[in-house]
């Protein structure tokens, strides 16, 4: 990702202040979107995770951080650059790392990477098919074997072919019999 200016503005803002702002910290988010998916309209971390999660990059590596997790590595930041931006002033007044996403442990700072796991259990958890083709008709979907109805996280999400075991599909049918 090439930096433009609001990104080289945005970034210069860390450490200019006790606190970053909230349009500092929108911002941020907007630039971790565009890293993790230069092509994206989407400009929230949240909305993020779940369109790649949706896509089978569940594994934690390739997905954004959470907004708490991100949240705190901003708050992070600005606290190691407001410590930069005051090299030159002997003995400063700085606030307690504690405030920025750091917890002292044995006598030394360490970050605390997240306060939330990175998913609900019951998202962590749950059965998604990989059919592209067979419009989750047969058994061999894991959906229909589970006797689940197809979600948004599973691949026939994203097919042009209406899924036979979505749960539209079902309710249609429904409305059909009364």
């Amino acid at each position: 990702m090439d930096a433009d200016e609001v990104t080289i503005d945005t970034l210069a803002k860390l450490g200019t202040r006790k606190q970053p702002s909230v349009d500092t910290m929108d911002a941020i988010k907007k630039i971790v979107c565009r890293l993790f998916a230069p092509k994206t309209a989407i400009m929230t971390v949240k909305e993020l995770r779940w369109s790649l999660f949706r896509k089978k990059q569940a594994q934690s590596e390739k997905l954004p951080p959470t907004q708490a997790a991100l949240r705190l590595a901003i708050m992070r930041a600005n606290y190691q650059t407001l410590v930069w931006n005051l090299d030159t002033v002997p003995f400063p007044d700085l606030p307690s790392p504690q405030e920025y996403g750091w917890k002292l442990k044995d006598d030394q700072w360490m970050p605390v990477m997240t306060s939330l796991a990175p998913a609900p259990n019951a998202v962590i958890e749950l059965v998604g098919c990989g059919c592209k083709t067979s419009r989750c008709s047969t058994n061999r979907c894991n959906c229909r074997r589970t006797g689940l109805n197809c979600t948004d996280l599973c691949a026939c999400a994203d097919s042009q072919d209406p899924c036979a075991n979505h749960p539209e599909d079902e309710y249609e049918s429904e409305d059909e019999e009364h």
